[in-house]
């Protein structure tokens, strides 16, 4: 930290660097801002929610895996995989990596028939960047 002064650290964060620190030789290594280099909203330049998104997105992946291929696309597929998405949707939510989740689509392509299109909104929590403090006298 005596490399750079916090002006110089806010600009290159600002720019989208990962920044570490270390407050003194031998203590904890600490993320400063945990920035992506899309810095354009807070969903893409948080790499805690970037994380969280491709990790749930993962999981579902592999969960719904196990349906192709060897299933034919009927209403016990379509509810079947509507089951187990939605209980991995709450063992997320139970864990604590999502606050919420909601399946929203899920239903036979009409233009490629041996196609499931599914669509989940799924509400992810937020890192505590910032505290605005208002002293009134």
């Amino acid at each position: 930290t005596d490399k750079f002064t916090k002006s110089q650290l806010d600009t290159m964060a600002g720019g989208g660097t990962y920044i570490l620190m270390q407050e003194v030789p031998g203590a904890a290594v600490f993320s400063r801002h945990q920035l992506s280099t899309d810095v354009s909203s807070i969903e893409y330049r948080e790499l805690s929610i970037t994380k969280v998104v491709d990790f749930t997105a993962k999981i579902l992946r592999l969960g719904i895996r196990k349906f192709i291929g060897v299933n034919v696309v009927n209403s016990q597929l379509l509810d079947a995989l509507g089951t187990t998405i939605q209980a991995i949707l709450r063992l997320l939510e139970d864990t604590g990596v999502l606050n919420g989740s909601n399946l929203k689509t899920l239903v036979q392509d009409a233009t490629n028939p041996d196609t499931v299109l599914v669509t989940v909104q799924i509400e992810v929590p937020y890192p505590c960047n910032y505290i605005q403090l208002t002293l009134v006298v």
